[in-house]
């Protein structure tokens, strides 16, 4: 879980990484590609256990 949560960081990099000819990590497919993995982490992030940790720091950077 923590170390899906710090792939969000590359959002803020994305041309940067692009330039380099590199596709980030969490790509705009990557949900459908794992689509399990994503389902469970969406539940992950509303459980009440991980959500006043986790939910701000991944809205941060879906919303920018």
């Amino acid at each position: 879980m923590a170390e899906l949560c710090l792939f969000f960081n590359e959002k803020k990099s994305v041309g940067a990484l692009k330039k380099q000819g590199l596709v980030p990590v969490l790509h705009a497919q990557v949900d459908a590609e794992f689509p399990r993995a994503f389902a469970h982490f969406a539940r992950l992030r509303k459980h009440p256990a991980f959500a006043p940790d986790v939910e701000p720091y991944v809205a941060k950077f879906e919303t920018a």
